[in-house]
């Protein structure tokens, strides 16, 4: 890693540091976390729908806190801590049909 590139340096301006890798790591954290976002929303719907118990969804939901857990910030995200719990809750959620 290091500094890609620098823009504004002139007397007055303030320096802009552009890291593509900080970047894509904010990136895949974003869209980690949006991931676990829609599959905790599905639960809940099919909790409130009365399509899954609640106690089915708490064991779901162990899962769903651990991904969660994976991505909490950018720079303690684990993708696959993330990318294994996810699929833990993806595949509860698709067994209880």
């Amino acid at each position: 890693q290091g500094i890609e590139r620098l823009e504004g340096i002139r007397p007055g301006m303030s320096v802009v540091v552009q890291s593509p890798p900080l970047w894509q790591l904010l990136q895949q954290t974003a869209a980690a976390v949006q991931a676990v976002m829609a599959v905790d929303t599905l639960l809940n719907a099919l909790v409130r729908e009365g399509r899954v118990t609640v106690g089915a969804a708490a064991a779901i939901r162990a899962n769903i806190n651990r991904a969660y857990a994976a991505v909490a910030a950018p720079e303690t995200y684990r993708p696959a801590a993330f990318r294994s719990a996810l699929a833990s809750a993806t595949s509860a959620i698709g067994s209880l049909r």
